[in-house]
């Protein structure tokens, strides 16, 4: 009952040559040998399936029995590739429900490509290794290379054994001569080139087999990145995901991080949900009527919408989708940047004659006059003002002195790049610059700013010691700051016609306000101005 991997691989082969000449419109993805049982047919006997992806009256089904992906049989041949599994079959009279015993053997699943196979995974029963193949010409060739170095093998034995019995009978015909010593030297000596050819043949077949140890773990690593691109069987947790909470209200929400198959699984899902076999097999709470028109050829593609964030991705997952059937077009595959501008042009929330950044409105008669009479004119003047601005506020930063402090070094880095906006003449020439600061001197810039910041720390800290050590002066910031609390308060109450009816006598409290902010000022610099910035 046990298969090997040549004989599979030949079933393989054998039934991609019978879908070739049949013109078989979907291949078959997969195939596994197993036994079963079930309680209404009793004991079927070992045969074997082939897993398919598409309609089920478009295959080939000379060969073995037809398994649809999505049914009960698919999922048990999706999650699990060997053991003892078992399933209740829905049949058409509700009383009676098939309960079956599947046993696999082995699975074998792979990528359909013309008239071979490629990216070929087998498992086998009671064997923990994951037999990978790139293509089903090696693993078909890795046997006949076998076979033929066997061949090699044998060959050179029979050859040696030839040789040796050719000796040996030389050496009795001559061991009646004089030369029988001279002979049996020369057999001695043949049996030494034995010695060293049998080495030398050991050798090769150790060479052989590290340079087969090497290929398989390339081509597993090969098969790995590529099952990111296309993977039609999912893992048990992916089709879990795939097949729960069919219709029930519940939304889904697929976790994982980049690589683990969440858009693969969400494509399948969406293929699961428009497959009439698979709502039926599943009880899906539908009405006929509702699994009619979500599985109709020719309304199912109108019935979904999916969103990628950007074109490139988009025709990623078209092409997938294609991959597994789906009629994946513009109308039902999208951006969100697409689609928002549909919506805009469509419930009419823009006006393209209209919106922009200056809104230039249309003259309706005579008297009436455009805002802005030269646009053009204007934003170019806008953006030399801005230009200059911020040339201004990067010319004033390289003009700082920094050579007191520790972090001159890198504050010269810094300063260069401000320095170049004296030859700023235009936005773009702007953007580089600050795209050029940030890329190099982020660093630079967090470090200085960690530096200060616990400047500023220590500073604070020794004014509140300060403060503290003089109850007098800690009364009067404490007043200060209460009386400022509740200016704010004051202003917000205010009602601005009052204020502006008491500005005179408003005038007379600022002006006292600051006379008693400056003493204060001047009380607390010169309490601190004699300690030194180095020395807190």
């Amino acid at each position: 009952m046990k298969e090997s991997l040549h004989e599979i691989g030949k079933a393989i082969q054998r039934h991609i040559e019978k879908e070739k000449a049949s013109y078989t419109r979907i291949p078959a993805i997969g195939r596994a040998y197993c036994s079963l049982n079930s309680t209404l047919r009793g004991k079927e006997g070992a045969q074997q399936f082939w897993i398919v992806i598409g309609d089920t009256t478009k295959v080939l089904r000379t060969d073995g029995t037809v398994v649809h992906r999505d049914s009960k049989m698919g999922e048990v041949l999706s999650k699990y590739y060997s053991g003892k599994r078992k399933y209740i079959q829905i049949t058409k009279n509700p009383k009676r429900k098939n309960e079956v015993e599947v046993t696999i053997h082995n699975r074998a699943i792979y990528k359909p490509d013309f008239s071979t196979a490629q990216e070929i995974v087998i498992n086998i029963e009671n064997d923990a290794t994951y037999y990978r193949f790139q293509r089903l010409y090696d693993l078909l060739g890795q046997q006949r290379e076998k076979e033929a170095q066997l061949k090699a093998l044998q060959e050179e034995k029979e050859r040696l054994r030839k040789q040796r019995e050719e000796a040996e009978r030389a050496a009795k015909e001559k061991a009646r001569k004089e030369e029988e010593e001279r002979l049996l030297e020369e057999a001695r000596k043949r049996e030494e080139e034995e010695k060293t050819n049998r080495a030398k043949i050991a050798q090769l077949e150790k060479d052989i087999e590290e340079s087969k140890s090497k290929v398989k773990q390339t081509q597993s690593f090969i098969r790995k990145d590529l099952s990111l691109r296309s993977q039609h069987i999912l893992d048990e947790t992916q089709e879990d995901a795939k097949r729960s909470h069919l219709f029930d209200g519940t939304p889904i929400v697929i976790e994982g991080g980049p690589g683990t198959g969440k858009t693969t699984t969400m494509i399948q899902r969406l293929k699961f949900l428009i497959s009439q076999q698979a709502l039926e097999e599943y009880n899906a709470p539908l009405t006929s009527e509702q699994i009619s028109s979500l599985t109709d050829p020719n309304t199912r593609d109108t019935n979904w919408l999916f969103f990628s964030p950007t074109d490139k991705l988009l025709s990623f997952l078209q092409a997938n989708m294609r991959g597994e059937y789906l009629n994946a077009n513009e109308n039902n595959t999208t951006t969100l940047e697409s689609f928002r501008n549909k919506i805009l042009m469509e419930y009419k929330l823009r006006k393209p004659e209209s919106d922009g950044p200056f809104k230039l409105y249309k003259v309706k008669d005579k008297t009436e006059t455009i805002l802005i009479l030269n646009a053009e004119g204007a934003i170019s003047a806008f953006e030399k003002f801005c230009i200059s601005n911020i040339s201004n506020i990067l010319l004033n930063a390289y003009s700082l002195k920094t050579s007191e402090y520790s972090w001159h070094s890198l504050a010269q880095s810094i300063k260069a790049y401000c320095k170049r906006a004296e030859s700023i003449k235009d936005i773009d020439a702007l953007i580089r610059l600050f795209n050029s600061l940030h890329d190099n001197e982020r660093k630079s810039v967090s470090q200085i700013e960690a530096q200060l910041n616990d400047l500023l720390s220590k500073k604070a800290l020794f004014i509140k010691n300060k403060v503290d050590e003089d109850e007098q002066l800690k009364t009067a910031v404490i007043d200060l700051f209460e009386k400022w609390r509740q200016e704010t308060i004051i202003v917000q109450e205010d009602d601005i016609e009052e204020n502006a009816m008491d500005e005179a006598e408003d005038d007379e409290d600022e002006l006292a306000t600051i006379d008693y902010d400056a003493k204060l000022y001047q009380q607390l610099k010169t309490d601190f101005e004699e300690v030194e910035f180095t020395k807190i």
